[in-house]
């Protein structure tokens, strides 16, 4: 089982955010509980996202649901798990953000059904560049339809599901 912290104490954040501070070298205003109401676009500009991923060891994760809804309730979720997040809306969106962040990226979590491009077609795509990404697949689908080689999360599911499926996942 990774050694990522699951407590959500406001000394384990503070404790995370002065090493990251003392490992990184730089001195930022921002605090980690408040990074997710930041700009995306500026902190991408500036690495940030890849900086912290160094210091931290969290993973990476590429979060692709055509639901805006679902999308900002797991990425509070694995924010509050301690992952990075990274979102797109779609498979061609996604897209976009792996380009500019393939080498940082280590787990796809995406819906199955989305317009234009399918999660299974997204994951084969980025999978084609990068072998060892691990695939998280959300969906209220039937688990037949999914391969075995790809994690399978039934929607709906808790906070709690989400989490242990992306450690589990992570974990393989």
């Amino acid at each position: 089982m990774p050694d990522w912290p699951l407590s959500r104490k406001p000394s384990h954040r503070a404790a995370n955010w002065q090493q990251f501070k003392q490992l990184s070298g730089l001195h930022f205003s921002v605090q980690a509980r408040s990074l997710s109401a930041v700009s995306i676009g500026a902190l991408l500009q500036q690495n940030i996202f890849t900086v912290m991923r160094a210091k931290t060891n969290y993973p990476l994760i590429l979060l692709v649901d055509d639901d805006n809804s679902v999308r900002r309730v797991c990425r509070i979720v694995l924010e509050r798990a301690g992952f990075s997040v990274l979102e797109a809306d779609s498979g061609h969106s996604a897209q976009t953000v792996w380009n500019a962040h393939a080498h940082a990226i280590d787990m796809l979590v995406t819906d199955f059904e989305m317009p234009g491009m399918t999660g299974m077609q997204l994951s084969a795509l980025l999978r084609n560049a990068k072998p060892d990404l691990k695939v998280l697949v959300i969906s209220g689908f039937i688990r037949e339809i999914i391969p075995d080689s790809i994690a399978f999360l039934p929607k709906p599911f808790s906070p709690v599901d989400l989490t242990d499926a992306v450690y589990r996942c992570i974990a393989t």
